[in-house]
C-alpha cells in the first residue's frame, strides 16, 4: 500500500489476537518507520490510545472534539455512562440470593456529605458504603469491591480482611459496610465499582453487582493534590501524593 494517507476502519474488530498483532506492528511502521500518515478509525480506546498521539470525536458526522487521544477518549467515554452515587433497590428487585440481599449503597466524604453532582475531590478520603440484609441466620461471608477506570481497566480489588464482621457467623438483620478510598491515590477521572459478597474458600459467590457506583475523580489544581501547581496532561492509572526528601548536600 503506496499510499501517502492510509486509513485504517475498524481493523481490529475482525480477526484473530494474532492478526490484530500484525495489523497494529503495520500502522506502527507506515505511520513512525515511513513517515506516512495513518487515520485510525475505532472503538477499540486502547488501540487508540497507544497509536494516536491525537483523536478526533465524531458524533453523527460532525468534529465534537479535536485534541490530544487522552482527551478525546475521556469525553468519548464520559458520555456513554451516567453518574450514580447513590442505590436504592425495591423489594422485589434486590440482588442477591436466599441468604442476603442488597438494600442500598450511596458514596460519601468522611464528614458524610455527598456530592449531588458526583465530583469527588482527589485530595479527599472516599467511602463506600452498601447495605444489605441477612435472611437466613448462621452463614459467614465477607465483602468486596472492584474499581474500574473509564477505559475498562480494573485498577484494583478490595476485600474485607480486617472488619469486626470477616468470617463471622451471621444473625438475621440488616447490616451496613463501608470500605475507605484514600485521598490522593487516584488520577482524575470516571470510575466505576462493582460490590460483592462472598464466601472466600472455598470460593462462593452470594451478591456480585456491577457498575453500582459511576462517578468523577476531580483535581481542582489548587497545588495540594499530587500535581501540585502543573496544569497540563498528567498521565498515569494512579497518582499517589509521595514524599520527596530534597536537600542542599554541599
Amino acid at each position: 500500500l503506496d499510499s501517502e494517507i492510509l486509513i485504517v476502519d475498524e481493523v481490529l474488530a475482525v480477526g484473530d489476537a494474532e492478526f490484530q498483532k500484525k495489523c497494529l506492528g503495520k500502522m506502527g511502521e507506515v505511520s513512525k518507520g515511513e513517515g506516512r500518515t495513518v487515520l485510525f478509525v475505532s472503538h477499540n480506546m486502547q488501540a487508540v490510545k497507544v497509536l494516536c498521539p491525537t483523536s478526533i470525536l465524531l458524533n453523527e458526522g460532525m468534529i465534537t472534539l479535536n485534541g490530544t487521544s487522552d482527551q478525546v477518549i475521556r469525553e468519548y467515554l464520559f458520555k456513554q455512562e451516567e453518574i450514580c452515587i447513590e442505590r436504592v433497590w425495591e423489594d422485589i428487585s434486590r440482588p442477591g440470593n436466599e441468604i442476603v440481599k442488597l438494600i442500598k449503597a450511596f458514596m460519601h466524604y468522611e464528614n458524610g456529605v455527598i456530592p449531588e453532582n458526583g465530583n469527588f475531590d482527589i485530595t479527599m478520603k472516599i467511602g463506600f458504603t452498601f447495605e444489605y440484609e441477612v435472611l437466613k441466620q448462621g452463614d459467614f461471608f465477607t465483602h468486596g469491591i472492584n474499581m474500574y477506570n473509564n477505559e475498562g481497566v480494573n485498577i484494583f480489588d478490595s476485600h474485607d480482611v480486617n472488619s469486626n464482621l470477616k468470617n463471622e457467623n451471621r444473625k438475621a438483620g440488616k447490616y451496613s459496610a463501608t470500605v475507605w478510598l484514600p485521598g490522593n491515590i487516584m488520577t482524575e477521572g470516571k470510575f466505576s465499582v462493582n460490590i460483592a459478597l462472598f464466601k472466600a474458600s472455598p470460593l462462593e459467590i452470594f451478591i456480585l453487582e456491577e457498575r453500582v457506583f459511576c462517578f468523577n475523580i476531580i483535581d481542582e489544581i489548587r497545588g495540594d493534590s499530587a500535581r501540585g501547581d502543573y496544569i497540563l496532561n498528567f498521565p498515569g492509572i494512579i497518582r499517589p501524593l509521595l514524599f520527596w526528601d530534597a536537600k542542599k548536600i554541599n
